[in-house]
């Protein structure tokens, strides 16, 4: 989910989305894994501190990308 819509290369981005603070624990913020791509040396439960930091923004709502994949495959970008 996380990479849906994303260049289909190594070091390509990843979305963050936004959960509730419950439901971010949950999944242990798996839902910022545009951070954890940035910087992969950021401990999970740092991960909000660090995304905070950087200004970051969210792609959506968790589920709500989620739900998005199933609208099928995204065409690939052309060179």
């Amino acid at each position: 989910m996380a990479h849906y819509d994303t260049p289909g290369v190594i070091g390509a981005p990843a979305h963050n989305s936004y959960a509730s603070r419950l439901a971010a624990l949950f999944m242990l913020n798996s839902n910022l894994h545009g951070v954890h791509h940035d910087q992969p040396e950021v401990p999970w439960n740092r991960l909000p501190r660090a995304f905070a930091r950087a200004g970051g923004n969210y792609s959506g709502g968790y589920f709500t990308l989620l739900m998005r994949q199933f609208y099928g495959p995204v065409p690939a970008a052309k060179d």
